[in-house]
């Protein structure tokens, strides 16, 4: 990173002289008590307040590492992306590393770098193709990076981004468009998009003509062409004061998959939402569905009741799960070890699920990972910070299996049961309730009845009893779930009370 992309994650930046200062994301700050520079090895921060890089960084979802100019020893190289002039000369490169890393570096005229961009003025990429392009004149597609760029340009088109990624785009590159006709490749995530509004407003009243598009498949630009699809077949997006419309003869429609074993119950693509009373097995359920996928895919685990050595990791080899494809995630800060919270730590989760390529996120329980902002009871608060959860599953076909307790209410309905909002029923697509068998009297019984099926045909409950069995590392039985096929019994049915039952008899 430079010295830019630092200040571009900061608020409240005043420049003075060579210094800079910023409010400090690490603290409650309302004076800019964060001076920022440039040092000779990359960029430098002080908290005039007392809080150290590591919090900082921690602050801004970056490394410390991320600060320096000069790569360290180990990062590998995977792509180099030279920017040259409008005379062909180079100007300065992105290198992109390891990890989706990158660093930007300059030649120091003897055939070395030098890892920052001190004294040098951007230009935009491939800057004399774009002139020549915007000459003849071509179709110019501006795109969220380099790897976009090229893989329009393997595929005959005319295309240039901005060093640094979404939202760093200058207001002084549209000069180079003026009189070009454009189109702006929103990438499909709410930075994307952000960053294609932001695109378009500077090319306003310079291009000749203008227009947003995106993927018909995938993500972006690459993912587009990768799949198969022309240039001619990016999707235009009308938009107009922040209002999208996305016509629908262009939509790809897709069919729902649902995880294996528990087809009709738990989609990927959305929220299912589990709930039950203490003790209904609840957590077995998870730990039974996580060892299912973990057979073929990768499983994230956000859990802030039971402990992963002692309960989740056993439970899951007791479900013969494999272990090497779960991952157990925690919010590291200051030295503490805290819970990951919606909405606050979605990005971070996105960017692990999109490098691990998870297809289940298992949440247990919902209401001790919200955000301190978020009231509980409040069907807008709680819709505020699980819909861009919705979203996210949607976005990368991901299974959301989130646990919820239920409400103290009396009625036998779970939408009014599950938890303490409607918001928590209402987002998830799906809706399951465990409880114990009405009538059985082995209390080992346990019956998962589905209650809400947006994408289901059809809704059947299923049977469940508890064994133990042993697993490796230790000394006594671990409790599992057993599949004994189909239940009658509804939801409704799990949440009725004997008294009610009796009125009901007696009437």
């Amino acid at each position: 990173m430079v010295l830019e992309d630092v200040l571009a994650l900061l608020h409240g930046v005043r420049r003075h002289g060579e210094y800079v200062m910023a409010r400090c994301p690490a603290h409650d700050d309302r004076h800019a008590s964060l001076s920022v520079a440039e040092g000779n090895d990359g960029v430098l921060l002080k908290c005039h307040a007392g809080c150290d890089v590591e919090q900082i960084c921690d602050r801004l979802r970056i490394e410390v590492r991320d600060l320096f100019y000069e790569p360290r020893d180990g990062d590998l190289v995977e792509a180099s992306y030279p920017y040259h002039d409008r005379d062909g000369n180079l100007v300065y490169e992105v290198v992109r590393f390891d990890g989706k890393r990158f660093r930007q570096r300059r030649p120091d005229g003897l055939g070395g770098w030098h890892w920052n961009l001190q004294g040098v003025e951007r230009v935009p990429y491939r800057l004399p193709e774009l002139l020549a392009g915007v000459a003849q004149p071509r179709r110019i597609l501006i795109c969220e990076g380099e790897k976009d760029c090229d893989a329009v340009y393997a595929h005959g088109g005319c295309a240039t981004t901005n060093p640094g990624g979404a939202g760093k785009w200058p207001a002084r590159f549209a000069s180079y468009l003026q009189g070009a006709h454009v189109w702006v490749v929103a990438d499909r995530d709410d930075a994307g998009r952000k960053h294609a509004r932001e695109v378009t407003q500077t090319l306003q009243g310079k291009a000749a003509s203008l227009r947003t598009v995106e993927a018909k498949e995938g993500k972006d630009a690459f993912d587009h062409l990768k799949a198969g699809h022309a240039l001619d077949e990016l999707v235009p997006v009308w938009e107009q004061d922040g209002l999208v419309a996305l016509r629908g003869d262009r939509l790809r429609t897709r069919s729902v998959d649902w995880v294996q074993g528990f087809e009709h119950l738990i989609p990927y693509g959305a929220i299912t939402l589990l709930t039950g009373m203490p003790g209904a097995g609840k957590t077995m359920l998870t730990c039974r569905v996580a060892a299912l996928v973990s057979i073929y895919a990768q499983v994230a685990v956000v859990s802030s009741e039971d402990s992963p050595e002692r309960i989740l990791g056993p439970r899951l080899l007791a479900a013969d799960g494999d272990l090497s494809r779960v991952h157990f995630l925690s919010w590291q800060t200051n030295g503490s070890e805290l819970p990951v919270l919606f909405p606050d730590h979605l990005n971070a989760l996105e960017r692990f699920i999109v490098g691990q390529k998870v297809r289940l996120l298992v949440v247990d329980p919902i209401t001790a990972h919200l955000g301190p902002e978020i009231e509980h009871y409040s069907d807008k608060s709680v819709r505020s910070a699980l819909s861009p959860l919705a979203m996210l599953c949607d976005r990368l076909a991901l299974a959301a299996l989130v646990v919820s307790h239920p409400n103290k209410g009396f009625s036998d309905d779970p939408l009014h049961r599950a938890g303490g909002s409607i918001g928590l029923p209402g987002v998830a697509r799906s809706g399951l309730w465990m409880g114990d068998h009405p009538e059985e009297l082995d209390p080992s019984y346990r019956v998962l009845a589905p209650y809400k099926a947006n994408w289901a045909p059809s809704m059947r409950s299923r049977l469940y009893r508890i064994e133990t069995t042993p697993v490796r590392g230790r000394s006594d039985l671990v409790p599992r779930l057993i599949d004994m096929g189909e239940s009658y019994y509804t939801a409704r049915r799990l949440l009725r009370r004997p008294w009610k039952e009796r009125e009901e008899t007696e009437a």
